[in-house]
């Protein structure tokens, strides 16, 4: 299982547009979850607005953490698991992207 999914990530340290692809991936999947979630902006609650979740993905996924979108119940747990992915996917692209210039 681990294997198959290096593979598709990252094509064994050899593709670098895979981990790409993953960002993606992972930033819209999230915000399709956040969509649902209970999140608060500046005006009040954000709910049912897919931009608004699709801009705190990308900000949670960078680990920027702006603080004008906070996380509550629910929304908290995606945050930090797309947090954590998002560092590890970078670090796995930085790595796939060094490992192909060096060859």
């Amino acid at each position: 299982l681990w294997l198959t999914l290096l593979w598709g990530v990252c094509g064994y340290g050899e593709k670098p547009l895979r981990s790409v692809a993953a960002f993606f991936v992972t930033i819209f999947g999230f915000a399709f979850g956040f969509y649902f979630c209970d999140l608060r902006g500046p005006d009040g609650p954000i709910r049912y607005d897919y931009l608004k979740s699709l801009y705190f993905s990308v900000v949670t996924f960078t680990s920027l953490g702006y603080g004008d979108v906070t996380p509550r119940g629910f929304a908290r747990f995606l945050a930090g698991s797309e947090a954590l992915l998002g560092v590890f996917l970078i670090s796995l692209f930085v790595f796939v992207f060094c490992r192909r210039m060096v060859r």
